[in-house]
């Protein structure tokens, strides 16, 4: 089993995934939609939507599976973040990096694996969206690929509408707290447009990272 390399990024990595607050989340139908969808559209028995951590890669969503995260070094995620396109792996007891893989070798089996990265607004690989299946598989269309690529797409735009939900709340309930409190207090129209302005900021600081992401 070859361990996968540790991006030179990674610093950086691991603050924007804490940055979007979704490790150890509950459930949620929306990822377990696109979830279930990446495995029928791939035709593949196990599906997930994963975040790699900075020791572990955690699942936000999965189908047929019980564990809620592995340990980093073993997941073939950990190799799919270092690339850009999806990872295809159509025989992992042909592959080097996967062959005597505990993944391989013991339950869930996974001979056949496809991985999407996840890529966030500061172009930082973040998790994957992956389909794999017991049984090797040579073949997966272009289509099939696109298709991960697209839902990956999606749930990254995902986690920015949460993080924009999140702070639109969290603004409007500080001032109106404070609008309750204190006399000559901004209306309601200053609160909105103060709260978008911050939105914005926040944006503007999110793309930035892309500036000290020196790979």
């Amino acid at each position: 089993m070859i361990v996968a390399p540790i991006p030179e990024n990674e610093a950086l990595r691991i603050v924007n995934l804490l940055s979007d607050d979704i490790l150890d989340t509950t459930d949620e139908k929306d990822f377990d939609e696109l979830a279930a969808l990446a495995a029928d559209i791939c035709r593949c028995t196990y599906s997930m939507i994963t975040f790699v951590d900075t020791n572990r890669q955690w699942f936000k969503a999965k189908k047929l599976l019980k564990e809620k995260e592995t340990s980093r070094d073993i997941p073939f995620c950990a190799h799919a973040i270092l690339k850009q396109d999806v990872m295809v792996v159509n025989d992992a007891q042909k592959d080097e990096r996967f062959f005597d893989n505990t993944l391989f070798t013991a339950d869930p089996y996974i001979a056949f694996y496809a991985g999407a990265p996840i890529i966030s607004e500061a172009s930082f690989a973040l998790g994957t969206v992956c389909v794999f299946d017991p049984q090797a598989k040579y073949l997966f269309t272009p289509a099939q690929q696109q298709a991960l690529k697209t839902i990956a797409s999606q749930i990254s735009k995902l986690l920015e509408l949460k993080i924009k939900n999140k702070l639109i709340i969290e603004r409007s309930n500080l001032l109106m707290e404070a609008k309750k409190n204190l006399p000559g207090s901004p209306s309601l129209a200053t609160i909105r447009k103060r709260t978008l302005l911050q939105m914005n900021c926040t944006k503007i600081l999110r793309k930035n990272w892309q500036l000290l992401n020196f790979t």
